[in-house]
């Protein structure tokens, strides 16, 4: 939240003081500021209107802070500074305005459980300084849906659905500002899912030895199916040995008691319905019977006859039903209909299954023969009836050889189904705490219940079932999740409903343990990473720091199993384990071994890759080796056949030659000085159309020939490096000496891509490895050595305290957290940050704000648009801080230092327009006749036209025009980078700029097109905003003058005609310590620091154990070791921080006193209490007693942090951002 600040000096006479305007937060914290340079004078602030300060006013350093802003605070304040003049002079005055700050609160309160087919309506309290705009929408400002409408600040559902379940956004705005909050909706169901059907159960007895076969039979209510898959299983075990299947029978001979049990077919149908036929057979040694139970008459649903009623369906919500007219009750058909009857005037009466047909795995509702309260389901028997004597079942009347039928299953009519309640249906808690959900289903306490997560995993250890309730203990992030209560019901239905629990971040995340260490892989085997940590039991999440990770790997599992690994996959790998509130990291470095490929040539080597793709027109090959021998072929692709086409690279006495045949051309390019043994070097070659050069390291490039005539380019052959399988059927020219290349080669780029030697290899013969960290180049152990494809052929993991390529510069390198949010780059002076937008700082440490689109830069910034457009033209308007040789904006062909470019850049004092074209190496150069000073504003408008002339204009100078080249097109296809570039870009030595530009750029046009310097950002690094001057029209405008009185260059912070004014102290002081954030406030003249985990403080200064405890009901308590707080027995200072969330208004929060097996006996304290949802100090010392009491009521459920601090006999509160004051009778010392 930013306040306005806006400041003048009056005309008139030298002494009239500076008026400006201060805009104050209602509650905050405020700081009205006199000068630095007078911050060493004695200054004394006044209310212009006779009246005292506002209460707990404080000064400091001609600064006058006012802990709490209060409407009474509004007016005129002035500095008045003593000792500058002969009488007191008002140096400042500051005209104060307070506004209420903007809020929103919903009424329901957020968030709310509803059922399906609610109305609902939420209102949208808006408080704050009027006019306030709202308005309701959807994420990222989307639109809202149709089945939502909006009257004013209500958003209304006139019948819920569940899709309508989600977040809703209010967002507000007035004339200081807006703000946005989320009202979520939850869509509460009860789910009704039933089982699948189990049908009859025969039963038959033979004779041992005897043979028998069962067949599978359909269930009366099945219609026959085509293309039925069936099979036969044994409950007991497998099969017998000689059972026989055959489709929908199986055949069992010379069956012995073994043979004996339960066997059941299983029928799969295409509509997925699977349907049930179970089998029990039994061996006896005489003659047995095979027997079925008779079925009872069924009646066709679809064919009721005249004598039957018909249920209405629906009634029975799909199936029709019939039932004798006798058994009717009449005015009372819905009721029986409905499982229920009238036990005054109607019988009980049984209902059959009908064989109406049906594709659902459900079955139709039946009337019980047994009476029961209307609407509650009968549980399901838990255990079986036990096998009566006489081949009978006790309680039922069956024969023990009759077919066994369950009760079919039924459904309940929608008004008559059990209703389940959860207590709460939703929870959000913080790590660490508990929690009771009860479910309650309406049909009574005796249903069973269960709970199990909704994706079927296992409850977490933590959390149990007890009765109907589920316990969640010591709750964790990864808790996260639907939990689904299920009631079960002895007809066949399970009814569920979800309690979702949303475990919050810790907002006092503990400091994760990392550990580090580095494994080692050759090239080609499987690696596995360990992610050895103590949490038990824990989550795993892997990351790559420097790559992307396998995706058909496991990354949540504990070991990392990279198989065949090749040189890309060296890196660094990090996992992250959580176990509750803790967490640990592991930093894996993985080594690959082997991956630079050393060619011999005993007596051949070389390696075999595709042919270059798209060489017709172009192409660009960048190839790094370390020769042994100074003759010998480097690279080689052809056309087929002798007189074909055909590129060459060769080493001919250390002289590295480019030979190429294009149509019939045969030309040689060669630089002026040789490569030397031993040492490694990097050769590339750029060919477009009938242009191109070859560099050597850093000699001067070769170009074509000015005259060469353009051919197209035909390599149909494979790509050879190295060598080739046979020298002697290369074509004459194509080398000087006919013999394969002996030494290491480490790196190939082909076109814009990285080729990975042995991974993209068709072939490869003859090959050693090359051993790049033999002679342990990383001084002297500084550092691990890592193989790498690179121009050196390794690269250095430096250890602490040591940075540099080699590792020779003393300084911290960079680590996972060196620069927080940033890119940390190693580089020749340490470690440096790159920081993305609204972050700067050397460690990206503080928040940057930016007040318009006015960007500053320095040496390491940019900021990046999208490319440049049909049109390649770009306008903007700079102010220089520096003079240097600098770059203002850049575009390229490509990544890398060959192809295509345009700049502008700042050399010698003017701009420079530089761009080549076709593969050109030398640029042609525009430059302005207009001198460039520092600290003011200029306008550049350059480009080429669609003719191709180049143009450049600064000011209102004359259009500088150059027509060179003027047919051929530009190719530029990277992003524009203003201010500077990516330092991972390769620029071409011919720029001859590499530094960024340091000052301001702002209304920058590409293509034509306006571009927001801030929103239209792309990619960024250490972009800070300009300040807040105003940027100028050109020069040469008739109503600018140009003189003494012009705005001054100020530094990050500080603004104003003279640089006087701070307009940021968080960039004017760099406040925060010990990597805290700084956020500035109240029109950027007061800050509040951010503090990381363990450090607390104004400016994060101090230090500290944190501890984190579970939730506390009342009668609990954590006792912490006193060496945790103490540094002696006698304490001058005490400084103790604790975050609460506080539900009832009185309870203590934290004693520091006696022990707890101690008698309290008058000692020395310190206490912190609720009372009546006020939060209460009370310090004891040397037998005196103070209280101070917090002015905000903080038992509302929120997070709330305490900080107190004490020193000598004062001590101070500070809740959330207030501090009250109190200090008891003179002492040195607490006890």
């Amino acid at each position: 939240r930013r306040a306005g600040d806006q400041s003048r000096r009056r005309t008139g006479r030298q002494d009239e003081p500076v008026f400006k305007y201060y805009t104050a937060v209602l509650g905050d914290q405020i700081t009205l500021t006199c000068t630095e340079e007078q911050q060493t004078v004695q200054t004394e602030w006044r209310r212009s209107d006779g009246q005292p300060l506002p209460y707990g006013s404080r000064l400091r350093g001609g600064n006058l802070t006012i802990e709490n802003a209060g409407r009474d605070m509004a007016g005129l304040y002035d500095c008045i500074v003593r000792g500058l003049t002969a009488q007191p002079m008002t140096l400042v005055r500051i005209q104060v305005e307070v506004i209420a700050p903007l809020k929103i609160s919903f009424s329901p309160p957020m968030p709310m459980t509803v059922l399906p087919g609610d109305q609902v309506s939420i209102y949208c309290n808006v408080t704050g300084e009027e006019p306030i705009s709202s308005y309701w929408h959807g994420a990222n400002n989307r639109s809202l849906p149709n089945s939502v409408q909006v009257y004013g600040n209500y958003l209304r559902f006139y019948s819920i659905r569940v899709e309508d379940a989600g977040r809703y956004y209010c967002t507000a705005r007035n004339a200081y500002g807006n703000t946005t909050r989320t009202a979520e909706v939850i869509v509460n169901r009860n789910e009704m899912v039933p089982n699948q059907p189990e049908y009859g159960k025969r039963y038959y007895q033979v004779t041992r030895g005897s043979t028998i076969r069962l067949d599978c039979q359909l269930p009366s209510m099945q219609s026959p199916y085509l293309n039925v898959q069936y099979q036969w299983v044994r409950r007991e075990g497998g099969l017998p040995a000689r059972a026989q299947i055959n489709g929908k029978t199986l055949q069992l001979e010379d069956v012995t008691p073994d043979d004996a049990g339960h066997y059941e077919c299983i029928m799969y149908y295409p509509n997925k319905t699977v349907v049930y036929d179970s089998v029990e057979l039994a061996i006896s040694r005489e003659g047995g019977t095979t027997t079925e139970q008779p079925r009872q008459p069924l009646v066709a649903a679809g064919d009721c006859r005249n004598t039957d009623y018909q249920c209405p369906v629906v009634v029975t919500v799909k199936y029709k039903i019939c039932i004798q007219r006798q058994w009717v009750c009449k005015d009372n058909m819905r009721y029986i209909c409905q499982d229920r009857y009238d036990p005054d005037s109607c019988r009980p009466i049984a209902l059959m299954e009908s064989s109406h047909t049906t594709n659902s795995t459900a079955t139709r509702p039946r009337i019980g023969a047994r009476t029961r309260r209307p609407g509650r389901p009968r549980t399901r028997s838990m255990k079986e009836q036990p096998r009566g004597r006489n081949g009978r079942l006790d309680g039922d009347g069956v024969e023990v050889d009759r077919p066994k039928r369950k009760p079919p299953t039924f459904y309940f009519a929608p008004e008559s189904l059990p209703i389940l309640q959860l207590e709460p249906a939703r929870s959000y808690v913080r790590p660490g705490e508990s929690i009771t959900v009860d479910c309650t289903s309406s049909a009574g306490t005796s249903v069973p219940i269960r709970w199990e997560k909704a994706d079927g995993a296992p409850l977490p250890y933590n959390i149990r079932q007890d009765g109907n309730r589920l316990l969640i203990a010591n709750a964790r992030e990864d808790d996260t999740g639907r939990y689904t209560c299920i009631c079960y019901t002895d007809d066949g239905l399970r009814y569920i409903t979800n309690f979702e629990l949303q475990v919050e971040d810790n907002t006092i995340p503990d400091i994760p343990r990392t550990s580090s260490r580095i494994e080692y892989a050759d090239r080609g085997t499987t690696a596995r990473l360990q992610c050895n940590t103590d949490l038990y039991p824990a989550s795993y999440q892997w990351s790559r720091s420097d790559g992307e990770l396998p995706a058909d790997q496991d990354h949540r599992a504990s070991v990392l199993v990279l198989p065949n690994v090749q040189a890309s996959d060296a890196g660094t790998y990090i996992c992250k384990s959580k176990s509750g509130g803790q967490s640990a990291n592991v930093v894996i470095t993985l080594i690959v071994n082997n991956i630079i490929p050393f060619f011999a040539q005993s007596p051949v080597s070389y390696i075999e890759y595709k042919p270059l793709d798209d060489a017709f027109f172009k192409f660009y090959f960048e190839i790094t080796f370390k020769p042994e021998k100074l003759n010998g072929l480097l690279l080689y692709s052809a056309q087929h056949g002798a007189n074909g086409d055909f590129i060459a690279l060769s080493l001919n006495a250390g002289y590295p030659q480019f030979r190429f045949r294009f149509g019939g051309e045969q030309v040689m390019l060669q630089p002026d000085q040789p490569v030397r043994r031993g040492e490694w070097h990097t050769v590339k070659v750029n060919r477009v159309r009938a242009n191109g050069f070859l560099l050597v390291n850093d000699q001067a490039p070769v170009n074509f020939p000015d005259r060469l005539r353009f051919h197209g380019l035909n390599l149909e052959g494979n790509l050879y490096v190295g060598g080739v399988p046979n020298v002697n059927t290369l074509p004459a020219g194509a080398v000087e000496s006919r013999e394969g290349f002996i030494g290491c080669i480490s790196q190939l780029k082909v076109n814009s891509r990285e080729v990975q030697l042995y991974e993209d290899a068709i072939s490869t013969v003859g090959l050693t490895a090359c051993e790049t960290c033999a002679e342990d180049p990383c001084n002297n152990g500084a550092g691990t050595c890592m193989e790498s494809q690179t121009t050196r052929g390794y690269k250095c993991l430096c250890r602490e305290g040591y940075t540099g390529p080699n590792c020779e510069t003393e300084g911290a390198g960079c680590s996972i957290d060196t620069c927080g949010v940033g890119r940390c780059e190693e580089t020749d002076r340490g470690s440096e940050c790159y920081c993305p937008l609204h972050k700067t700082g050397d460690r990206c440490q503080y928040t940057e704000h930016y007040t318009d689109a006015t960007l500053a830069f320095k040496d390491g910034s940019y900021a990046a648009y999208e490319k440049l457009q049909t049109k390649r033209t770009v306008r903007f308007r700079f102010k220089a801080d520096s003079l240097e040789n600098s770059i203002l904006a850049y575009t390229a062909e490509n990544e890398q230092s060959y192809g295509d470019y345009m700049a502008v850049i700042l050399n010698d004092g003017a701009i420079e327009l530089r761009y080549t074209v076709a593969g050109k190496i030398k640029p042609l150069i525009l430059r302005s006749t207009v001198p460039i000073e520092a600290g003011r504003w200029y306008v550049v408008s350059t480009g080429r036209v669609r003719n191709g002339s180049g143009f450049l204009q600064v000011d209102d100078e004359p259009v500088i025009n150059n027509d060179t080249y003027r047919n051929i097109a530009i190719m530029l296809k990277t992003m524009v980078y203003v201010g500077g570039y990516d330092k991972r870009l390769v620029i071409s030595k011919e720029l001859g700029v590499t530094r960024g530009f340091e000052g301001c750029i702002a209304e920058l046009e590409t293509s034509g097109n306006k571009v927001n310097m801030i929103e239209d950002i792309r990619d960024s690094a250490n972009v800070y905003h300009c300040g807040t001057e105003t940027v100028l029209p050109p020069r040469g405008s008739d109503d600018v003058e140009y003189g003494e009185d012009s705005t001054a260059t100020c530094r990050p912070g500080r603004g104003g005609p003279d640089c006087q004014s701070i307009t940021d102290v968080c960039l004017e002081e760099r406040p925060c310590q010990n990597g805290g954030v700084c956020q500035t406030h109240g029109g950027g003249l007061n800050y509040t620091c951010i503090c990381p985990a363990g450090y607390l403080g104004l400016r994060c200064e101090t230090q500290f154990n944190t501890i984190v405890a579970p939730r506390f009901h009342g009668n609990g308590f954590v006792e912490i070791s006193p060496q945790a707080l103490e540094k002696g027995p006698n304490q001058l200072t005490t400084e103790i921080a604790i975050m609460f969330s506080a539900y009832q208004d009185n309870g203590l929060l934290l004693w520091y006193g006696q022990r707890n097996d101690e008698e309290y006996l008058g000692n020395d304290h310190i206490a912190l209490a609720i009372q009546d949802g006020y939060v209460e100090l009370t310090v004891r010392m040397d037998g005196q007693e103070s209280t101070i009491r917090s002015d905000g009521y903080m038992a509302d459920g929120e997070q709330h942090v305490a900080l107190i601090r004490r020193q000598g006999n004062q001590f101070h509160l500070q809740m959330d951002s207030l501090t009250v004051h109190g200090e008891t009778r003179p002492t040195g010392k607490a006890r």
